[in-house]
């Protein structure tokens, strides 16, 4: 027997002395260190115990240190060197030890259920199972970024016992209902759908998506906003969501298009017009996230829009407006008064203005609007669109003059189909 292996069993059997000496209801748990040193390390009675190789106590770590107040149940040490520790209030922490400091740092992982088990891959990615509360994602680049995956993402419920990873990099879980597995390059996909899975809330409120920007501003935390035909949902870091639909205000639940100005807020192209939400305090509330955001349910037909709908729209950084596609035309917006301040049709020389599509709208670097119609593309350079401020001269094809029975003197004029430009 090496010296080496000795100090192991002569460290366990003063553990097992520790133990006999602690009440029933705390058993503490064991991790041998894959340092040099060989020293071990043990959960019990809220504190942590460091033995050298030979058994001998060298330090107690307590709340003073940084411990969490919950109990320590599980003690992990893996390929990085980073102690992690679980407590069984879902609790997670670690310390990385360098330069002879214990530093312990509280990771704050959203688990609310005891952990069962922490497993380190290849990678350095970490993974934490717990016992109701999913399992937990860290990446080693991000750390203190967690991520859940549960029934939702299509696993076997939210109880995780075990971990392990095979020689291919796959992961299998052990689950009260079976066992589960990740592929490899589980990584390379996601999806957020409709569907519905036991004790979870489908993410989208419809399956059809028919527009989606991703939006990182100063006031809200990075946010995805999907739009759908049963309302607008942003969807944000770990996977927690919001719905806003017509009964919050929207102008209608169908979204087709969405995009953000230089100023951060969000323009929403729906059936029935377009919403604008915000940050600022001149309109209703509505709570997204953290922060209240504004809705602005301001542009529709009645305000000044050529049809109902409006099927697509995009920001000009060129003319600082808004353009929004339609079945009769193109509309430019101010974000600033939130007024319609141009409409341009068939009638001021469109080949066509039915949008064909919810991209149908997009710019040139010199300010031109090109518009995807049903007849074609237009090509519009609004700085050149001026108004005719000369008035039409009358043109006339026919003009008839008669008197009826009853005396009365009547005439009758053709006018040139000239005077029907529009002016």
């Amino acid at each position: 027997m090496n010296q080496k292996t000795a100090g192991m069993l002569f460290s366990i059997f003063a553990l097992l002395l520790a133990v006999a000496w602690a009440p029933a209801q705390e058993l503490p748990a064991f991790h041998y260190t894959t340092e040099k040193d060989g020293s071990v390390c043990a959960a019990l009675n809220g504190k942590i115990l460091i033995f050298d190789s030979r058994g001998v106590p060298i330090r107690t770590l307590t709340a003073s240190d940084g411990l969490p107040g919950a109990n320590t149940g599980i003690l992990y040490e893996g390929r990085s060197g980073i102690l992690w520790g679980a407590c069984r209030d879902g609790m997670l922490w670690r310390s990385e030890g360098k330069d002879g400091q214990i530093d312990i740092e509280v990771i704050a992982s959203g688990l609310k259920h005891p952990i069962a088990s922490i497993f380190e891959t290849a990678d350095r990615t970490l993974w934490v199972g717990s016992l109701g509360s999913g399992l937990l994602h860290l990446q080693p680049d991000h750390a203190r970024v967690p991520v859940i995956y549960g029934s939702k993402n299509g696993l076997l419920g939210e109880i995780f016992w075990d971990v392990l990873e095979d020689r291919e990099g796959n992961l299998w879980l052990a689950q009260n209902s079976g066992l589960s597995k990740l592929p490899f390059n589980f990584r390379a996909f996601q999806s957020f759908t409709a569907k519905s899975h036991p004790g979870q809330k489908p993410i989208l409120p419809a399956s059809g998506v028919l527009s989606v920007l991703a939006t990182e501003t100063d006031t809200q935390e990075n946010t995805l906003w999907v739009g759908t035909e049963n309302g607008l949902v942003a969807i944000r870091a770990g996977g927690n969501t919001e719905i806003l639909n017509a009964e919050a205000g929207l102008t209608s639940n169908i979204v087709f298009a969405i995009r953000q100005d230089d100023r951060q807020r969000l323009w929403i192209a729906t059936r029935a017009g377009v919403n604008c939400l915000s940050t600022q305090s001149d309109s209703r509330v509505v709570a997204i996230g953290e922060n209240s955001l504004r809705l602005h349910a301001l542009i529709s037909r009645p305000a000044g829009l050529a049809a109902q709908s409006a099927f697509c729209l995009d920001y000009s950084p060129q003319t600082k407006t808004f353009w929004v596609g339609s079945s009769a035309g193109l509309n430019e917006i101010d974000p600033i008064s939130k007024k319609v301040i141009r409409t341009v049709t068939k009638q001021n020389g469109l080949v066509g203005d039915n949008a064909w599509g919810i991209e149908a709208v997009n710019f040139g670097k010199d300010g031109t609007v090109y518009f995807g119609t049903n007849n074609g593309l237009n090509l519009y350079r609004p700085e050149y669109d001026r108004t005719n401020t000369a008035p039409p001269v009358p043109k006339l094809r026919r003009a008839d003059f008669r008197e009826d029975a009853w005396g009365h003197n009547e005439a009758a004029l053709s006018p040139s189909r000239e005077i029907m430009t529009r002016h």
